[in-house]
Order: C-alpha cells, then sequence, then structure tokens
C-alpha cells in the first residue's frame, strides 16, 4: 500500500463529505444561488422526480432550487446521514450516496397552507474535481417518504 496514495484518498473522501455538509446548510439557508453555485459543476444537474424538479446546467441547478424553495419547500433542516463516497483511482471523479432525514414546513400542493412535514429519502450523486474544487456532477433526490408531522400513517414501502 503506498501510504501518500492512501492520504490523498481520504483527503477527497473529506473534501466530499465537506461538499455534502455545504450543501446542506446552503439548503437550509434557502438555497441561495450565491451559496449552491460553487457547489456544483458547470456540467451540473439536479433531479427529484417526487417534486418534479429536473435541472440541467449550472444556472438551470442554481435558480431551479431557489424556486423549490420560493414556492414549495419553505423551511427546512436537513440532516445527511451516513454518506458511502467512492473516489476513482485517478482521484478525480467519484460517486456520494447518502440518506436525507429532513425537518420542514412546505406548502407541497402549491397553495397558501403551510405545513410542518416529515421528508425522508436519499440522494446520489456524481463528483468531479473541478477547478481544484469537488464539486457535484448530476445529483439525484429519491424521497421516499413526505408527510405532514403529526398527520396520517406514514406510506411503507
Amino acid at each position: 500500500m503506498d501510504i501518500v496514495r492512501e492520504v490523498v484518498r481520504l483527503k477527497n473522501i473529506e473534501a466530499i463529505r465537506t461538499l455534502i455538509a455545504k450543501y446542506a446548510l446552503a439548503a437550509d439557508a434557502y438555497s441561495p444561488p450565491e451559496m449552491m453555485r460553487p457547489l456544483f459543476s458547470r456540467f451540473a444537474g439536479w433531479h427529484c422526480a417526487v417534486l418534479g424538479a429536473h435541472y440541467d446546467g449550472l444556472d438551470a441547478v442554481t435558480k431551479g432550487l431557489a424556486q423549490v424553495r420560493e414556492r414549495a419547500v419553505l423551511w427546512t433542516m436537513h440532516f445527511n446521514v451516513a454518506p458511502l463516497i467512492e473516489v476513482s483511482d485517478d482521484g478525480t471523479t467519484g460517486t456520494a450516496f447518502w440518506y436525507l432525514w429532513e425537518l420542514a414546513r412546505t406548502s407541497m400542493d402549491g397553495g397558501t397552507e403551510r405545513q410542518n412535514t416529515w421528508i425522508a429519502g436519499s440522494y446520489q450523486a456524481a463528483v468531479l474535481l473541478e477547478d481544484d474544487a469537488w464539486r457535484f456532477g448530476r445529483m439525484d433526490l429519491s424521497l421516499r417518504l413526505v408527510a405532514p408531522a403529526g398527520g396520517p400513517a406514514w406510506p411503507v414501502d
């Protein structure tokens, strides 16, 4: 085992873990484009079928995430859990998977009524080294639970 190579790999994994944390901080700060932009590559994509959100390109991703916050997800606290991070042998690309547990205040039906909401799911992201920084390429959010806090029983799949 090459100790220098292993240290570099571990530093890359930690940098990607920090990227995931910065994404949660930006999301909890209402997804301002100036906070989100440095986290995504020029070739970024962000997709969530449940929200009907499919954004491709850096501008579309940063504007789209801000719009989701304005119209449907009004307040959040993201808990990113159990990140699984893999880095390519050449140290320039990788993948990241993590679970999401989120407390939120939503208006998911597009109306004016706001409700406390439990959200659970997972993220799958391609990551890449761009301009000497780790950034998200394509990110997919798969939601498994969006339910009113204190509401009816949750669906189980």
